[in-house]
């Protein structure tokens, strides 16, 4: 039992195998016994190689005995990986339960969220925010499974995809998931895809959420990656971001001073617009959505026009209303009695979502 937090710090040489911020229960010979990290874990890698993978969580593993054997963290997990490091694998932001031979069970937790913060560097594989099960003793209990998942990009190369949740049928997160891309896109070198859900049967119980710009900084340039599963997408405050792919989401969330360029052949059901002003139901006022969709403001108009997507507006005090568009011009109809859950997660960062997130 490590009874505060625990931390692994690399900034050079070569791991041949996996690291892991927490723990390793290995063959459990006994029941009701775990590998336990009462506080958080955090990895940081800012040099050198590694030749497998890199875990935010611990590790359960079972190939023999007749116990299951448990590794548990009673915090949360941080991943970080920037400078020149090299992961020749993936990054999990959760643990890895593995059964094979006679193995009997293992299972992992984590009570608090998964928080990856790439900034440098280049992962090889995929980046998850969830954990890992690998479980080739059919029927055994093989799980691992944590709060919420937090991915933020910043900098650095990414080959592979993006997936908010974990990998493998048993591993699950019972929240929201969410993924974040910050700073100049110049920077990140990514044409994967983005997906909400996780790889291979693993499960997000909750919103799944990618937000350009955060509450530290704003996005700017060009985004090559595309989208799967992904249940609102937001372009905030100041944000400027350019989609090279269509996607197709339920929820596009733009703040009016952002711009977002879209692809031909984007779709969505909603889109909300946040502005910075006092305006109330059976109200109008001149806005241009040229203003922030540029080129790409007919796309929009025909997707609100003819496929029918609903067009909410919110006002400074963080009310949401229903409104029509036309000719640069919003109708404000009736107030929503209960906005949208994504809000919370995506996080806009202007004042009129600051409030609207306060009375969420």
């Amino acid at each position: 039992v490590v009874t505060s937090d625990a931390s692994v710090e690399m900034t050079g040489g070569t791991v041949t195998g996996n690291i892991f911020g927490g723990s390793l229960y290995w063959n459990a010979n006994h029941e009701d016994v775990q590998a336990t990290v009462q506080g958080n874990t955090s990895v940081k890698i800012t040099g050198g190689t590694v030749n497998g993978d890199v875990f935010g969580g611990s590790e359960a593993q079972s190939y023999q005995y007749n116990g299951i054997s448990k590794a548990h963290i009673g915090g949360s997990t941080y991943v970080e990986v920037s400078g020149d490091a090299y992961i020749n694998g993936s990054v999990y932001g959760g643990s890895l339960s593995d059964v094979f031979k006679s193995g009997n069970g293992a299972t992992s937790n984590i009570a608090g969220s998964s928080n990856i913060l790439i900034s440098g560097g280049t992962i090889v594989n995929n980046v998850y925010g969830g954990g890992y099960v690998i479980n080739e003793v059919e029927g055994t209990p093989t799980t691992t499974t944590l709060a919420s998942s937090n991915i933020t990009v910043s900098a650095g190369k990414i080959s592979g995809d993006i997936y908010a949740g974990g990998n493998g049928a048993g591993s699950s997160i019972s929240g929201d998931a969410s993924v974040a891309f910050v700073g100049n896109g110049a920077d990140i070198d990514f044409a994967g895809t983005v997906h909400g859900s996780g790889g291979d049967g693993a499960t997000v119980g909750g919103d799944k959420t990618v937000s350009f710009g955060n509450a530290q900084s704003t996005f700017s340039g060009a985004f090559n990656g595309g989208f799967d599963s992904i249940d609102a997408i937001s372009v905030n405050a100041k944000s400027n971001v350019s989609f090279a792919k269509a996607f197709t989401v339920e929820k596009l969330l733009v703040d009016s001073s952002a711009v977002a360029v879209l692809a031909e052949g984007t779709s969505f059901a909603e889109l909300g617009i946040v502005f910075n002003d006092d305006f109330e139901s059976g109200s109008s006022f001149d806005f241009d959505i040229v203003n922030i969709f540029e080129d790409s403001a007919s796309v929009v108009e025909s997707i609100l026009s003819d496929a029918g997507a609903s067009l909410h507006v919110i006002n400074s005090s963080g009310e949401e209303f229903m409104a029509d568009y036309s000719n640069g011009q919003f109708s404000v109809g009736a107030l929503v009695p209960e906005p949208s859950s994504y809000a919370f997660a995506l996080g806009i960062l202007s004042i009129a979502m600051a409030a609207y997130l306060r009375r969420r």
